[in-house]
């Protein structure tokens, strides 16, 4: 395997609902494309912040808050961080992955890849890996990407 690239972001609650997007080039042969992606913290572990977030969610929503009780929220907890992950080949959108696990392998190939991603050949030219910060509820968040290439071993 040769790794490719490496991505570290540190972002801040204020990050949520944006797109972090990180370039890089296949410059050379690869038969397949691995992401290793994971995210830290994925838990909201302060239960006060939680209500206080789920209550203005609520009067948001134009819900009456006294219908929700604290017991009943509570039972939602921990509130989750939730980040995605979108890859872009030179040519088109390759595809998106939308789970809630902070610890994800994304493989790319023209054989077989991970649901949710085309199968295609890895092209060279510049690639694009998206973090997408659906939500971000605790104070900061670390992103840590390695992106590697790998060849059978008949491959040059």
């Amino acid at each position: 395997m040769t790794k490719i690239a490496e991505f570290n972001w540190n972002i801040t609650s204020a990050d949520t609902k944006k797109h972090l997007t990180g370039d890089f080039m296949v410059d050379k042969p690869f038969e397949k494309l691995i992401f290793e992606c994971s995210y830290t913290p994925k838990y909201l572990e302060d239960e006060q912040k939680g209500l206080q977030m789920m209550r203005e969610a609520l009067v948001k929503a134009d819900y009456s808050l006294a219908k929700y009780k604290d017991e009943d929220l509570l039972k939602h907890m921990p509130l989750a961080n939730h980040v995605s992950w979108s890859v872009d080949s030179p040519i088109e959108l390759v595809g998106t992955k939308h789970m809630h696990d902070p610890n994800q392998v994304i493989t790319i190939s023209n054989g077989q890849s991970t649901p949710g991603f085309k199968h295609t050949p890895i092209y060279e030219g510049r690639w694009s890996f998206t973090a997408s910060l659906n939500a971000v509820l605790t104070d900061t968040l670390s992103i840590h990407v390695v992106v590697m290439g790998e060849n059978d071993d008949a491959m040059v």
